[in-house]
């Protein structure tokens, strides 16, 4: 048996990578793409073989597995994904809107980008393989999702409601923080690549990226402030 066996989320060899890469691709679990990578790296331990040699293309070698594909949750990735975004705008509109003394208006713009939020960015991921293999197309959908919440606010000025800014930072920073930690918690299902000897716990660097939309958005906020205080 190797002793490079598979830890969370870390692959050896490029070869090893494209063998993830694709089983992703075709929606297997964490802890049957683990399974694989133990096997791999098992035979070449005894057989001294680099794994090209001894399975062929690793893209081919992933399809012949014939692995069953788990179900995605996409309620789960909308949340998860989309609410966060949306959690880290809202605070940082509420925010500004403090520090200007103002109250956060809340128009026809903002509600589309917050929607375009929402959906854009998990179906992109839902749908990676078509990211991968026709970028071009990927691209021009992250674009025009891209445009819709930049452009909206500022084409779409029909006001709705008006609301405290500090109440809309509130309930900004519950929902970044919130849909993190559900994440951590286990709302969505993380699925790191697990070997069957790994007992299927997840690395801190796994944690870690769980928390870094919240971080990135105290860290906005903070920005925020050190530019008005200079103004």
């Amino acid at each position: 048996m190797s002793s490079r066996r598979t830890s969370g989320r870390q692959v050896g060899t490029e070869w090893e990578t494209d063998l993830v890469v694709e089983l992703r691709l075709l929606d297997v679990s964490g802890r049957d793409i683990g399974d694989a990578l133990e096997q791999v790296r098992s035979h070449c331990a005894e057989s001294g073989e680099d794994a090209r040699t001894a399975f062929g293309d690793p893209a081919e070698y992933a399809r012949s597995l014939g692995l069953p594909a788990q179900d995605v949750r996409l309620a789960g990735m909308l949340l998860a994904t989309g609410g966060g975004l949306v959690g880290m705008f809202l605070a940082l509109w509420g925010f500004t809107s403090w520090l200007d003394g103002e109250t956060v208006a809340i128009t026809v713009g903002r509600v589309v980008a917050a929607v375009a939020l929402v959906l854009v960015a998990p179906l992109l991921l839902r749908h990676l393989r078509t990211v991968l293999e026709r970028p071009w197309l990927a691209g021009g959908v992250a674009a025009l999702g891209l445009a819709g919440v930049v452009a909206a606010p500022l084409v779409l000025t029909v006001t709705l409601a008006h609301l405290p800014a500090l109440v809309v930072t509130g309930a900004g920073l519950v929902l970044v923080i919130g849909t993190a930690l559900w994440e951590h918690l286990g709302g969505v299902p993380a699925d790191p690549v697990v070997s069957p000897v790994a007992e299927g716990r997840r690395t801190g660097r796994f944690a870690a990226t769980t928390w870094l939309l919240p971080v990135g958005t105290v860290a906005l906020m903070g920005l925020a402030w050190a530019l008005a205080s200079l103004t």
